[in-house]
């Protein structure tokens, strides 16, 4: 007879790991007034860190209610960060071609 193998419900843990990377996420483009050239690729590691935990959740199985409530909500957080990521980092690459091609065309 086969035993049953049960996998953790370790959603508790995602999901402060989830609130974390999310607040880690607004705060890192909202503070990136003046150095937002400076900050895509920090932007870009943490975008990496969120959809790893992404990974996490999506392969986590929740076992009740109030925990599959909390595993929406972590997955919902964490969509909106590697959006608003990846959203940053486009505007963020294109204001800083332009501010670049900018300065060239002073020093000719």
């Amino acid at each position: 007879m086969k035993a049953l193998t049960l996998k953790k419900d370790r959603t508790v843990l995602l999901f402060a790991i989830a609130i974390l990377f999310t607040v880690a996420s607004y705060w890192e483009v909202a503070s990136s007034v003046h150095t937002y050239c400076e900050n895509r690729l920090t932007v870009g590691a943490t975008t990496l860190l969120v959809m790893i935990t992404l990974a996490f959740f999506i392969g986590n199985k929740a076992v009740t209610v109030m925990h599959k409530i909390l595993s929406g909500l972590g997955v919902a957080g964490l969509l909106l960060a590697v959006i608003l990521n990846v959203s940053f980092s486009v505007w963020a690459t294109k204001t800083c071609q332009n501010q670049f091609e900018y300065i060239r065309s002073y020093q000719r």
